[in-house]
C-alpha cells in the first residue's frame, strides 16, 4: 500500500479566528466587542438644552441635536418659535424623574437600565410585575416624545 500524503491544514473558520484564549492572568472575554466607527457617530453639537421633571423639578441637561434627533416632541419645541427654542428650557411635571432618566440613558447608550425599588428578597422583587409595570411607563413616555 502506497503511504498517502499529509493532509495540509485547513483554514480557521471565522467562528473559530473569534475565540478569544484565555491565560492564566487574565480572564476570558465573554465574545468579541461590537466596535463602530466613529464616522457613523452622532454629530452631538455644543448647545444643550435644560428638561425639568417632575414636582421636585429635577433637571436634566442634553445635547440639543442629539434629543432632536431622537425625539418630535422635542424637534418640534427646539426648531419651532415657542418660548422653550428661545429659552432652551422644557418643564415636563406630568413625567416622573425615573423614568425620564431612563429616557436620557437610551438616548445616549441606546440601551434600557431599570433598577427595581423592591428589596431584594421581598415577594415583589421576585415578582416581574413591577418591572412590567414600569416599561409600560416607559412606553408611555415615548409616545408622548414620539421617540
Amino acid at each position: 500500500m502506497a503511504p498517502t500524503p499529509p493532509k495540509t491544514p485547513k483554514k480557521a473558520s471565522t467562528a473559530a479566528k473569534r475565540v478569544v484564549s484565555a491565560s492564566p492572568s487574565s480572564p476570558a472575554t465573554p465574545g468579541p466587542r461590537v466596535r463602530k466607527s466613529q464616522r457613523n457617530a452622532p454629530a452631538l453639537g455644543n448647545e444643550m438644552t435644560t428638561v425639568i421633571v417632575g414636582r421636585g423639578r429635577e433637571k436634566f441637561l442634553m445635547h440639543k441635536s442629539l434629543v432632536m434627533s431622537v425625539s418630535g416632541f422635542f424637534a418640534l419645541g427646539l426648531a419651532s418659535s415657542f418660548k422653550e427654542a428661545e429659552r432652551g428650557v422644557f418643564e415636563m411635571e406630568e413625567e416622573t424623574p425615573a423614568a425620564f432618566s431612563v429616557f436620557v440613558h437610551w438616548i445616549y447608550t441606546n440601551r434600557l437600565f431599570i433598577k427595581k425599588t423592591a428589596s431584594p428578597g421581598s415577594p415583589a422583587a421576585e415578582d416581574d410585575d413591577e418591572e412590567w409595570e414600569y416599561l409600560l411607563r416607559l412606553y408611555t413616555l415615548g409616545e408622548r416624545l414620539d421617540s
